[in-house]
Formats: structure tokens, C-alpha cells, sequence
């Protein structure tokens, strides 16, 4: 669901981020080949009549090494490339260095970027982990020194921090800081535009990757929500502005701030209603509908609110009308219409238009022991979005309440357990954390066997203990509650009510939907008028409070008497 570029498949953007001025004008060009023909053959035959230990050799094998990548940018030849590497090496490693050898830190600018645009076309983790090394010490240098191969080195450090956070062969969010530092400097210098948008472009892939397919803690981090704001003020790109939006639907979807939504829904809105020549859309319109209908679903899930439900069909309703009927994506979000208007309060229900048979499957979730099987697909770099929504389907708290066969809820309970231990970091592990919970709960209702129920209030505290989302505690108090409850009704254990009245004030601070907390407010005034605890009165007046803001909410007399 994302304009993702492979970097290792697209040199072209990565050449713009470094800058590389070669004319490839055939005349030029062909001119250009001779000379380094004719000098490179100069320096081979030169070298072949002196001995090592002749104090101009180093310098004739810098020259040669020289002569060799400069071919290599004009023709390209694997070789050229290889033998430069070897050549500027050697000739540092030949210390000391008599006169006339140039500069050191000349034959060492050529080795950077000899083995960064190897680096670049092979993707080899050694060549990018010393690129990376080279090219921060190159940035400490003087920026006054004259190089015969000039290149800017903070563009293709941002290049290639970009393909060792896509290799994940260090500190990914590490890198993403680091590149963070980088183009703000970029940003802030006087940099033409042209050469700014590939490093900027590299950065935006980057972070969006990382969006995707990890968790981090702090993840996505003001610095970098900080530095795309800049971007998109001095660099307008309807690209970098969606990934600005998804990192705050990140971070909405964990604090759930509404100057978050405010202003990504604000970025989206832009790119949704833009009109070109001739009154075209935006080419990124769907790209930006999806992480709008993503705010909408999650403000609508936290607040219960009529109108918010009614904004999320809307915008699923017009990216149905966007998609081709052949999308990959399209019986994924036919499925999720069919949700949204399943929660409508009148239960109305209209059709997308351009809806035919290819949708039969809309909404089904693939088995349990399927999506078990297909677990390793969720390793690939991308993440195939057909296969991330099955998966993102299976975890939904609403379809796993549905289940009533054992068989297919310890086929799920296995599935989220390997999911869980195969990708710890991933971002859907706190909401599987807690559909594990809800398993186990659903477990004990087919079987009684009291065993699943100590097993879902374990998980279900653990979950609310460690989990720093918004959503993970709700849901977890979703489940811990009335499973407690249920325990409590059975063993009448006094740790249990000691728990449970400890939770109920907690409720209403993390569960902002009226229908989701009134049920548990009219269980608290329950259990605390039973047992005659001193909370009763409280528990009366917020259950009171709830069931008003619950009227106030139902658009019909019908659905308020219901």
C-alpha cells in the first residue's frame, strides 16, 4: 500500500542524491574513452618497468587506480571498477609515501567512492558497512580541498545509510537518526532543489519501510516526524507528504492526539483534492486515501461517534471508486466496507459502486493453519500487501470474538503465539498480544476448563503491564475484566475482586467509546452494590453519565430503546 523503491533496483535515484556530473554525449563520451585508454596503458607500462621498491611506484599505481575508475563511470566495465579498489589501496597502504605522491586524503576520497558505487550496484553489506565509515570520516575533513573526482558526501551517506537500514545490518532506527541529522543540514544549506530531492526521496523510502515493517518503541521519533515537515515546506512532494502522514497515524494510532490527526488528515486532504491540468487527480490520491481511511477507522474504533463512522465509509467508499477492479488491494478494502457498514447504528447499507463478482471472497479470513504456514512471508522486504492485510484481518479483535469452535480457536491460538515469537518487533504484536487474550477467553466458553481463563487474565495483564499503546490497554482491559468477573463468579477469590475493583476507575481514563465503557461501569455499580464496597455511589454516577453520552450518541428512537 506504499510507493516503495527497492534501492539496490533504482541506481538512478541514488545517482541523483550523489551528484555525479558525467556527460555521456557520444562525441565527448568517445573522446573522453581514448584518453583514459591511452593513460591507463601509460601507467600499466610505466609500472611494468619499475620495481616496487622504486619510490614513484605508489604514485604511478594511484594514477593508474585513478584512470580505472574514471573509465569505470564512463563504460562501466565490472573490472575497472574492481581493479580501482585494489589499486587505491595499495597505494595508501605503501607508507610512508615519498614525493611526488599527492595527498593521502585524495587516493583515500577516490577508495570512498570507488567501493560506494560498488556499494551501490551489489548491495554487499561489507562494501556498505565501510562506505558508511569512510564517508563519515571524509565529512570531518576540510571542505576547502580541491579533489579530482568531487562528489558530495553528505548526499551519498544519506544513500548509503538508506541501503544499510534496507539491509538491516545495524541499528535501523540508528541509521534513520543519523539520516534525520543529515538532510536536516540539507535542508537548512543552499543546496539546489534538484540536487536535494534524491537524498530526500531516500530518506522518505526509508522511513516509510521502517513504518511498515517494525515497531520500535519510539517509532516513528519527533526528530523525524520533524525533519519531513521541513521537507515538504522547502520540498513539496505529494510522496513525502503521505509517509508524514502515516508517521503520524503511527504515533495517533499510540497516543491517540488529535493534533496528530488534525494535521495528518490536513497533509492527506491536500493530495486527495488536488486537481491538475485539465482537472486531473493527484496520481496519489489512493495512496493518500488509505492512510486517511486508516485515521478515520481508529477515531470512529476510540470515540464511538456516529459522524467519525460516516467519514471512514466515505473515504472507503471513494478509494472503492478509485481502484481498478484488478488492484491487489481492492477485496481487501470491498472487505472492510463491508465491517464499516456493519457498525453502522440503522444498519443502512449501500454498495461501492463498480462492486462485481471478483469481491466474492471480500472480508473472509484465510484459515488459521494458512496464515501459520505463510508466516515466513512476512520476512520479505517488502511486505506483500496482500499478504500483510490477511494477516492484519486474522487479528481483528471483532472477527476473533466470532469464533465458536474449538478447533479453529486453538488452530488461532497457536498461530498468534508463532506470530508473536517469529517477529517480536513488529507493529501488530501489542494488538495480537491481546487477541491471544481474547482466544484463550473464547477457549474457556467452549470447554470451561478453567485453565484457559487463568491463561487469558495472565496474557491480558501482561499486556496491560507492558505495552505502551493506548489501544493494547483497552483492548487488554476489554479482556481482563470480564474475565476476572467470569473467574470471580466461580472461585469467589478475594485477590480476584481486589483486581477487578482496582481496574473499573481505570476504564473510563483509557476507553473513550461510550458503548465500549458503559457495559463496564454498569458492572462496576454491580459488583461493588454485591460485595458493599465504598465505590458504589461513583460507579452509579459514572455508569449514569455513560448511559446519557450513550442516548445522546443513538441517532434513533429505535436504536435508543433497543
Amino acid at each position: 500500500m506504499t510507493n516503495r523503491v527497492r534501492l539496490g533496483s533504482n541506481p538512478d535515484v541514488f545517482e541523483r542524491s550523489v551528484g555525479l556530473q558525467l556527460s555521456y554525449l557520444s562525441p565527448i563520451f568517445s573522446g573522453l574513452l581514448r584518453k583514459c585508454d591511452a593513460k591507463i596503458s601509460s601507467f600499466q607500462h610505466a609500472l611494468s618497468l619499475l620495481p616496487r621498491s622504486t619510490p614513484t611506484h605508489a604514485s604511478y599505481v594511484y594514477r593508474l587506480a585513478t584512470g580505472r575508475l574514471v573509465r569505470y563511470l564512463l563504460s562501466h566495465q565490472q573490472d575497472d571498477l574492481e581493479q580501482s579498489i585494489l589499486g587505491f589501496t595499495e597505494a595508501i597502504l605503501s607508507l610512508p609515501h615519498p614525493l611526488p605522491f599527492p595527498n593521502i586524503n585524495q587516493a583515500f576520497h577516490c577508495l570512498t567512492l570507488a567501493i560506494s558505487l560498488r556499494a551501490v550496484e551489489s548491495s554487499h553489506p561489507e562494501d556498505v558497512k565501510y562506505s558508511v565509515i569512510y564517508l563519515r570520516y571524509l565529512r570531518g575533513l576540510p571542505h576547502d580541498v580541491h579533489y579530482f573526482l568531487p562528489f558530495p558526501v553528505t548526499p551519498r551517506l544519506v544513500g548509503l545509510l538508506a541501503i544499510e537500514a534496507e539491509l538491516e545490518t545495524g541499528d535501523v532506527n540508528q541509521d534513520i537518526e543519523e539520516m534525520v541529522g543529515l538532510c536536516d543540514g540539507l535542508l537548512d544549506s543552499d543546496i539546489s532543489t534538484d540536487d536535494l530531492a534524491g537524498p530526500i526521496m531516500l530518506f522518505a523510502v526509508t522511513v516509510d519501510a521502517r513504518r511498515e515493517e517494525s515497531s520500535g518503541v519510539n517509532f516513528p521519533s519527533e526528530k523525524v516526524i520533524g525533519c519531513l515537515r521541513k521537507v515538504i515546506i522547502r520540498l513539496p512532494d505529494s510522496v513525502v507528504s503521505i509517509v508524514l502522514a502515516k508517521c503520524l497515524l503511527r504515533r495517533f494510532e499510540r497516543t491517540i492526539s488529535d493534533d496528530d490527526y488534525n494535521e495528518g488528515m490536513a497533509i492527506l486532504g491536500k493530495v486527495i483534492d488536488f486537481r491538475g491540468p485539465g482537472d486531473t487527480p493527484s496520481p496519489y490520491k489512493a495512496e493518500a486515501l488509505k492512510p486517511a481511511i486508516q485515521f478515520s477507522r481508529f477515531r470512529f474504533l476510540m470515540s464511538g461517534k456516529p459522524e467519525h463512522l460516516e467519514q471512514a465509509i466515505y473515504l472507503n467508499r471513494t478509494l472503492l471508486d478509485v481502484l481498478s477492479l484488478e488492484h491487489p488491494d481492492r477485496d481487501y478494502f470491498i472487505g472492510l466496507h463491508s465491517t464499516l457498514q456493519g457498525l453502522r447504528f440503522d444498519g443502512t447499507d449501500v454498495v461501492p459502486k463498480s462492486e462485481t463478482g471478483t469481491s466474492e471472497s471480500a472480508g473472509r479470513v484465510p484459515s488459521f493453519r494458512d496464515l501459520t504456514a505463510s508466516l515466513l512471508e512476512l520476512s520479505a522486504k517488502p511486505i506483500p500487501e496482500t499478504i500483510l492485510n490477511q494477516h492484519r484481518n486474522a487479528l481483528d479483535p471483532s472477527i476473533i470474538n466470532c469464533l465458536t469452535d474449538i478447533a479453529d480457536i486453538e488452530d488461532g491460538i497457536n498461530y498468534v503465539q508463532q506470530f508473536i515469537a517469529s517477529y517480536p518487533d513488529h507493529r501488530l504484536v501489542p494488538v495480537s498480544r491481546c487477541v491471544l487474550c481474547c482466544l484463550l477467553r473464547g477457549a474457556f466458553a467452549c470447554t470451561n476448563k478453567i485453565e484457559y481463563l487463568n491463561r487469558a487474565i495472565s496474557e491480558a495483564r501482561d499486556s496491560l503491564n507492558t505495552s505502551n499503546s493506548r489501544v493494547a490497554h483497552i483492548l487488554s482491559l476489554g479482556v481482563l475484566i470480564p474475565s476476572l468477573l467470569t473467574r470471580l463468579s466461580l472461585l469467589e477469590r478475594k485477590e480476584d475482586f481486589n483486581e477487578i475493583i482496582e481496574l473499573f476507575p481505570i476504564a473510563p481514563e483509557n476507553i473513550s467509546q461510550e458503548f465500549h465503557l458503559l457495559p463496564l461501569l454498569c458492572q462496576w455499580a454491580s459488583v461493588a452494590r454485591f460485595f458493599g464496597h465504598s465505590s458504589v455511589s461513583a460507579a452509579y454516577d459514572r455508569a449514569m453519565s455513560s448511559m446519557q453520552a450513550c442516548l445522546t450518541l443513538s441517532p434513533t428512537l429505535d436504536t435508543q430503546h433497543s
